[in-house]
């Protein structure tokens, strides 16, 4: 019936789930030998505490539909849907999903990690090994793609449970239960959510980057893809007109020549810095200057609606750095650095910013309590540097340590 296909939904799509985690961690396993210690707890150390957490999920509403097989048909019969409950199941495991608001708050930083281990060309044994891995997995397309996929994952489950709890009658004993898992679960949902656009914003750029040529570093930290689309660049010395693509990010923009279908060859990439709105200019109304760290590029659009989507998009990003760069200064950081994070640096992020990261669910829990050592500990000095990878290392190890207690007094209380 209806509520059976619900039922049978959830359980083979935590399966499918379970598959894909086990091959991050697979693939992390087979590129281990190829990348500092600190470096694999901070890509996959939390993957491996996510696929034990589901694993053990799966096999508990596995033994639910094993024991609602149909009296009197043997080994392998239909299961009687409309007597399993897995309410009590899931309320026993969601409340260590909160690994995956960890695993959510450090995307960035393992997208930063895994950035710098490729090198610039994708030519490091890294890079080599990584590539064997995945076709050794059978995957295609970029690692980031199946890194992302725990952070999908989590808002499928309120969409799940609230078409099961519809077809669930309130009288029917699993209706409760299923009730107070998704109330669960949709408060982890809400905060990932929150986070999930930014991380499909940056697999956007990392699949924009493998079409760029030659290979040019777009994929930032904080970076977004806002707007795209022809323009002509006028040449500053005799007025020559060509057309370009633009690439227009929330702190830089990019242009280049299409070579062929969906392939750019990149002319340029620069930090924004300003624009020029040109009001009339040489008989046109659609023209404008965009400021670089480089260079100051005049450019035309086809209509003035045009160009005026594109003043408009350039102008909001100029403000959007201005505002990351003051909420980095009150964070404590000085206006050179401030803006180097804002503008999504490297360099200046993996040595400053990393040790301002913090997770909310962790600060509570600090707050609740006196300090331990391993509070103590998780805290972030001053300084930046080789801190960042070590600090996720620890809060990973912490996390996994209270799942541990969590999942043990569950089993207890059974």
């Amino acid at each position: 019936d209806t509520r059976a296909r619900a039922l049978k939904e959830i359980i083979e799509s935590e399966r499918r789930y379970v598959e894909v985690v086990s091959t991050i961690v697979g693939i992390g396993n087979d590129v281990k030998s190829a990348m500092p210690a600190d470096k694999y707890r901070m890509i996959f150390g939390t993957c491996g505490m996510l696929l034990n957490v589901n694993t053990q999920l799966l096999q508990h509403l596995d033994e639910v539909c094993t024991s609602h097989v149909a009296d009197g048909v043997g080994a392998g019969a239909a299961v009687d849907w409309s007597s399993v409950c897995i309410g009590d199941k899931l309320n026993m495991f969601f409340p260590m999903f909160k690994l995956y608001t960890q695993y959510s708050d450090q995307y960035d930083a393992m997208a930063l990690c895994l950035s710098q281990l490729m090198g610039d060309d994708d030519d490091t044994a890294f890079a080599q090994r990584l590539h064997e891995a995945m076709q050794a997995h059978q995957q295609t397309g970029a690692f980031q793609g199946l890194l992302i996929q725990p952070i999908q994952r989590i808002p499928r489950y309120p969409l799940l449970l609230d078409r099961l709890i519809e077809l669930t009658p309130e009288d029917h004993s699993d209706h409760a239960a299923l009730v107070k898992a998704n109330e669960w679960i949709t408060g982890v949902a809400q905060h990932l959510n929150k986070s999930l656009t930014t991380q499909e914003e940056q697999l956007q750029l990392v699949k924009l980057q493998s079409v760029c040529f030659p290979k040019t570093n777009i994929v930032k930290s904080g970076r977004r893809l806002v707007l795209r689309g022809d323009l002509i660049k006028i040449a500053a010395k005799d007025e020559t007109e060509q057309k370009y693509h633009f690439f227009l990010f929330n702190d830089a923009i990019m242009y280049g020549k299409k070579i062929m279908e969906g392939f750019y060859k990149i002319h340029r990439l620069m930090n924004l810095q300003g624009i020029k709105e040109l009001p009339y200019t040489d008989g046109q109304n659609n023209r404008f200057v965009v400021i670089g760290d480089k260079k100051e590029v005049m450019l035309g659009a086809a209509s003035l609606e045009i160009k005026m989507q594109w003043v408009n998009a350039v102008q909001k990003s100029l403000a959007d750095i201005k505002t990351r760069q003051k909420s980095f200064q009150d964070a404590g950081l000085d206006r050179s650095t401030a803006h180097g994070v804002a503008l999504g640096n490297t360099e200046v992020m993996s040595e400053a910013m990393s040790p301002l990261v913090g997770y909310s669910w962790q600060r509570s829990r600090s707050r609740s309590r006196s300090p331990t050592t391993s509070n103590r500990d998780l805290r972030a000095p001053s300084g930046g540097g080789e801190f960042a990878s070590r600090l996720a290392a620890a809060r990973s190890e912490l996390a996994a340590e209270e799942a541990v207690d969590l999942l043990r007094s569950e089993r207890t209380r059974v």
